[in-house]
């Protein structure tokens, strides 16, 4: 009977994969959660825009006004933060495939 001497190894290598895939999850499902607020945001930013046409009363247009200028500078820190998640999920999927090659190297190695 054959007794693979690295088992505990690709055992360790299968559980650091796991948990790099489910990290990665996470980072997805944050981006498109933060895509979603920027979507949110601009639609905020549009419908602001077109009551401020509609209004006549100075106080009310400064309101809308201040309201907008807020919305944008929120809309490039959410813009800002998705370009850094995004560059956080380009980290986590090198060491995906990374974690990846390194247990299929011992499953080769297992198989021979």
């Amino acid at each position: 009977m054959f007794k693979f001497k690295l088992e505990s190894v690709l055992k360790y290598r299968k559980i650091k994969e796991d948990e790099v895939v489910r990290e990665y999850r996470l980072k997805k499902k944050e981006i498109s959660d933060c895509e979603r607020n920027i979507e949110e945001l601009k639609r905020k930013i549009l419908k602001n825009k077109d009551e401020s046409k509609k209004t006549l009363d100075v106080n009310m247009l400064k309101i809308i006004d201040n309201y907008i200028f807020r919305l944008n500078q929120e809309l490039k820190y959410s813009e800002m933060n998705l370009h850094n998640l995004k560059n956080q999920l380009a980290t986590i999927e090198i060491k995906m495939f990374q974690a990846r090659k390194d247990r299929k190297i011992l499953e080769n190695l297992k198989e021979k």
